[in-house]
């Protein structure tokens, strides 16, 4: 057996600070992907690269992809086809909810290619060869939160009973009503009380946590949020610009609409800054907000619909019981959890099989509550006869 040692500048410094390594290797031809963490500055840059071996020497690495989920303990996988094919390579994209793919055609990487749906939370990949077919199979593994309202934490637009209308938005995460099984986050319920607060044009003011009535405010309000829980009977002002500034650095923001609807104009904005989250509930009305709204949270209508107009950017969830419109813009699944939630895990083991550079539909193979989803060995493999797949996952359940 040959060993060959990687001494290039290039290959070395694409290992650097490595967090997982897949290799797949066929006779004299190796194809490895990387995966490296690079932190230029304070911002961590998950890459992930390609080389192959051709008997002499490394090709140059290629770059698949500078932003790899984060969550993921094995986020890319590569393997060969099973007939003498060439080499697949599979990844994952933070905020997708779908694989990555590339294959080798003989003198270079093909057209990216991507999967059906296998949702995000922990994902892990592993890919072996298919010696009877022209393909690789490979095995996906994902972790969600768990309780009665689960699996809410991948959505990031869900309504319960009602209709969805976001077409012209980017979005990343799931959306979709009346889903088995998926419920709203729970309601927190609570009571409104006194005083009322009014805030005049262009002032900006702290507001202590605790229970309130309803809040008015004039156009170019700002109001500064700590960690603790609100409570207000309506916020029906309709004015421009108005700014709520969340302080989760003490813990997180609950902001609930007791009894009567949630309705900005123009410009509205919720803005997170320290480690916490921010949760915004009406339990009995509607949440409007018309254009250009910046929101950094988790809001949910128990009993109303969400209505949202053009230039959106919602980072969080948008749940509601009826219906949810949001007319442009962006909405992106967030990696905290929303307020309130279990942090349990179920974990979710998927198949699928990629037959020369094409994928076939995502199979759930089981699902089942773990503690540590993510840290759980798993592989996947072949017969020694071909043909026929295994993708296995491993759990030691005492110690022997």
């Amino acid at each position: 057996m040959t060993t060959t040692t990687m001494t290039t500048t290039t290959m070395t410094k694409t290992m650097t600070e490595n967090r997982h390594l897949s290799c797949a290797a066929r006779c004299a031809a190796l194809a490895l992907a990387a995966s490296c963490v690079c932190a230029p500055a304070a911002l961590a840059d998950e890459r992930a690269r390609v080389a192959r071996w051709d008997g002499t020497s490394w090709s140059a690495p290629l770059l698949l992809e500078s932003n790899l989920a984060g969550d993921a303990k094995y986020p890319v996988c590569v393997s060969f086809e099973g007939t003498g094919g060439q080499a697949l390579v599979a990844w994952i994209r933070e905020g997708e909810q779908r694989l990555r793919m590339q294959r080798w055609d003989g003198s270079a990487w093909g057209l990216l290619t991507t999967s059906d749906v296998v949702g995000t939370g922990g994902v892990g990949l592993v890919a072996a060869p298919l010696d009877a077919e022209d393909g690789v199979v490979i095995g996906v593994r994902r972790s969600e939160s768990s309780g009665s309202s689960a699996p809410y934490s991948n959505y990031a637009v869900y309504s319960k009973e009602g209709s969805v209308s976001v077409g012209g938005c980017t979005t990343t995460g799931l959306v979709d009503s009346s889903v088995s099984g998926v419920n709203l986050p729970d309601k927190i319920n609570a009571s409104d009380g006194s005083p009322d607060k009014s805030y005049s044009n262009n002032s900006t003011a702290s507001l202590s946590p605790g229970t309130y009535g309803s809040l008015s405010v004039g156009n170019g309000v700002t109001l500064n949020l700590s960690a603790g829980q609100y409570v207000f009977k309506e916020f029906d002002s309709y004015k421009n610009n108005t700014k709520l500034v969340c302080d989760t650095s003490g813990g997180n923001v609950i902001v609930i609409i007791a009894n009567g609807n949630f309705k900005a104009k123009n410009g509205f904005e919720i803005q997170r800054s320290g480690s916490g989250v921010v949760g915004f509930y009406v339990n009995n009305g509607n949440f409007e907000t018309k254009n250009n709204a910046d929101i950094e949270a988790a809001c949910v209508a128990h009993n109303g619909d969400i209505t949202m107009g053009t230039g959106t950017t919602v980072l969080g969830h948008l749940f509601a019981k009826s219906n949810i419109s949001v007319s442009s813009g962006t909405l992106t699944v967030p990696s905290w959890d929303i307020p309130g939630t279990s942090s349990a895990s179920v974990q979710h083991l998927h198949g699928l099989i990629v037959d020369a550079g094409l994928p076939g539909s995502v199979s759930d193979l089981t699902s089942e509550d773990w503690e540590e989803a993510h840290e759980q060995p798993m592989g996947v493999s072949h017969l020694a006869t071909g043909g026929a797949k295994r993708i296995v996952q491993w759990q030691e359940v005492s110690p022997h």
